[in-house]
């Protein structure tokens, strides 16, 4: 079983009790996830991840090159906003 606690790049330690309760523990919560792996775990399609992040329902970082990419952190925090583990939800976001 993992401890309680994590260490972060700063040096401190991060309590498991300050994550998002649907994130698994092997995840990094400053991690970047690409939309195909979001949506992936939403069961939508990878435009739908993008027409939220258009809406305010998920927000995203840019790569230099453009590209969309979502805080794990951000996107767990959303799972338990919804209350769920992961399902179908089209609906997010009013499309």
């Amino acid at each position: 079983m993992l401890a309680d606690t994590s260490p972060t790049p700063d040096g401190p330690v991060r309590s498991r009790k300050d994550l998002p309760v649907g994130m698994p523990d092997h995840l990094d919560p400053d991690a970047l996830m690409k939309p195909g792996d979001v949506a992936q775990l939403f069961h939508v399609a990878p435009k739908t991840i993008s027409r939220w992040e258009q809406s305010g329902v998920l927000s995203a970082v840019r790569t230099a090159g453009g590209h969309r990419r979502f805080a794990t952190r951000s996107v767990y925090e959303l799972v338990d906003a919804l209350g769920v583990a992961s399902g179908h939800l089209e609906e997010v976001g009013g499309r």
